[in-house]
């Protein structure tokens, strides 16, 4: 138990998880006490045995936000509603046994337990009154959708194991998409280089909405939204020239993405055939 309790890759994954996810949100809802807050319980509900990152990821977004004093009665318990359902569905999906009675009992008091970390979160930045009121009803919201989040990730489980499959494939292209990548990089940064050079020649009429003290940061940005075809609209060609450069990186970039994975498709089809009837074979011994 202390071995898994102290499992060094379990817990960078729990830990980069907690602060990619959980960090960002608890403190965009409730300051630096939601921050604390959400990544503290996040970490307690990850390190045992049996808990998993998708878990304590959840519960632990679930503690952060509850200290926003910004959101209203019902956007909280919907906010219940929804990451309750979550913890539930993820519980299942996540784990390799099959949900039980007993393991619906746990779900369920896992509900339970997250209504009382919104009561000591609303405790924490409200009245008492009012904490005590909104978290019986959040406590008997996920006692309800936890099991029901579950029930749900029991039926679609063995559904999801059919995109087990993707990860060989992935692994069989890997080398195929990083130099798709690269490539695509290229392209950005080279437009990035053509539509500084613009500004640099005619400074007042290539771009609208553009700072007088650009950096090739900004073009690069520009030519990035332009070639995944995004369009903010924050930055926009004016010139006749850094339209059509506009226009010749867009068709370019499209192009890159149906010539290059087409070439590819078509070079790895026997290969993935292959790979495809080696594992329908290890599978049905």
């Amino acid at each position: 138990m202390i071995k898994q309790i102290l499992n060094v890759r379990k817990l960078a994954w729990l830990f980069g998880a907690i602060m990619l996810i959980v960090a960002p949100i608890g403190y965009a809802q409730g300051g630096w006490k939601g921050l604390a807050f959400g990544v503290g319980f996040g970490l307690l509900n990850g390190i045992g045995p049996r808990a998993g990152f998708v878990q304590a990821t959840a519960m632990g977004l679930v503690a952060g936000a509850t200290l926003s004093t910004e959101q209203s009665f019902l956007e909280r318990l919907l906010f219940a509603f929804v990451a309750a359902f979550a913890v539930g569905f993820t519980n299942t999906v996540a784990k390799e046994s099959e949900v039980d009675r007993r393991r619906l009992v746990i779900t369920s008091l896992v509900g339970l337990l997250l209504g009382g970390v919104m009561g000591v979160g609303l405790f924490l930045s409200e009245s008492l009154g009012w904490a005590l009121t909104l978290a019986t009803v959040l406590a008997l919201t996920a006692a309800a959708c936890v099991p029901l989040g579950a029930l749900l990730g029991l039926w679609l489980r063995p559904r999801l194991l059919k995109f087990a499959d993707v990860w060989f494939y992935l692994r069989e292209m890997g080398t195929f998409l990083v130099g798709f990548m690269l490539g695509y990089l290229a392209i950005a940064l080279l437009f990035a280089g053509w539509f500084w050079s613009a500004w640099r020649v005619w400074p007042a009429d290539s771009f609208n909405n553009l700072s007088a003290d650009a950096t090739f940061g900004d073009f690069f940005y520009f030519s990035t939204v332009t070639i995944a075809t995004l369009g903010y609209g924050d930055i926009t060609p004016k010139s006749a020239l850094t339209r059509a450069l506009v226009l010749s990186e867009v068709v370019l970039g499209v192009g890159w993405i149906t010539v290059v994975f087409a070439a590819v498709m078509s070079h790895l089809q026997p290969r993935l055939a292959e790979v495809a009837r080696r594992r329908g074979s290890s599978q049905s011994k």
